[in-house]
């Protein structure tokens, strides 16, 4: 559902504008959010979903694991709450021009459950939840002179593990574009960056000497820096009034220490992926 509030109202910016680019955002910032069926300027709606995803085991991984994808929005005229994956958010900002507010979000651990033999022998990296906040904006290409429907936007998120399982801090960045193909469809094409601090790159990417010695894997010592570059599409589809349908692949590629250390280079490999599709359903 769209919020439509990241753009003054015009003739530009009216109603299949403003829910598209809500709809680019969330749907490209994580993997699916309940977004094509909003009223424009609700009191108040809800709409919830269900639908199923397949993603790399852990970050780093070659081998993948399917989980389950439950989007739900709640629109409110002061706040609007969403899923975000294994996530939450909520914008608070009250502005026409851009977004801003909490968010959170779940990191499953990686433990020696996995499928890789190396990597169940290194330590084990608890579950994490990070806290912190974003911003986004977007602008229709009519507004900078484009006879295209498109719109652009851009979206900053700033999260720290506050649950000790990996006890560091991301910063994301993600640029892109959504264009509607008439009523029904629309598509979103971003990409993205995201820097890990010291404490994130050690707990996933650092092979200790005692982890060195029990996986059989060289001993590595990753710093912080940008760990990964990636791009994601989308197609959201307009069923009816009530039912909406959101198709998803992504693609992320490691890079520098992320990519060098040996969970990734030797166990695993720099190339994840992610696929998914969910349906919704408005009740409100």
């Amino acid at each position: 559902m769209l919020t439509g509030r990241l753009l003054p109202r015009s003739k530009e910016t009216d109603v299949p504008f403003r829910k598209s680019v809500m709809s680019a955002v969330l749907s490209a910032t994580c993997l699916f959010g309940s977004h094509a069926l909003a009223d424009d300027d609700p009191e108040h709606n809800l709409t919830i979903g269900l639908g199923v995803g397949v993603t790399s085991d852990y970050e780093g991984s070659d081998d993948f694991k399917v989980f389950p994808v439950v989007p739900l929005t709640y629109e409110h005229r002061f706040v609007k709450i969403r899923t975000i994956g294994l996530g939450l958010e909520a914008d608070i900002s009250q502005s026409d021009y851009f977004d801003a507010g909490p968010v959170f979000r779940y990191r499953f651990s990686r433990d020696n459950d996995v499928d890789n033999r190396q990597v169940a022998l290194l330590p084990e990296v608890d579950a994490s939840l990070e806290l912190g906040g974003f911003l986004r904006s977007g602008v229709p290409l009519k507004m900078i002179g484009f006879d295209d429907p498109a719109i652009i936007f851009a979206q900053g998120t700033v999260m720290q593990d506050v649950l000790g399982g990996h006890g560091g801090f991301l910063v994301e960045g993600r640029v892109g574009v959504v264009r509607p193909f008439g009523e029904r469809l629309t598509a979103i094409v971003s990409g993205s960056t995201t820097y890990g601090s010291g404490e994130f790159m050690d707990s996933y990417f650092d092979v200790t000497a005692v982890g060195a010695a029990a996986s059989g894997l060289p001993a590595f010592d990753a710093d912080a820096g940008i760990k990964d570059v990636g791009a994601t599409a989308i197609l959201d589809y307009k069923i009816n009034d009530k039912w909406s349908t959101s198709v998803l692949g992504s693609y992320s590629r490691l890079v520098g220490d992320a990519a060098d250390s040996p969970v990734v280079s030797i166990a695993g490999s720099e190339n994840q992926f992610t696929v998914g599709f969910a349906i919704n359903y408005k009740l409100f």
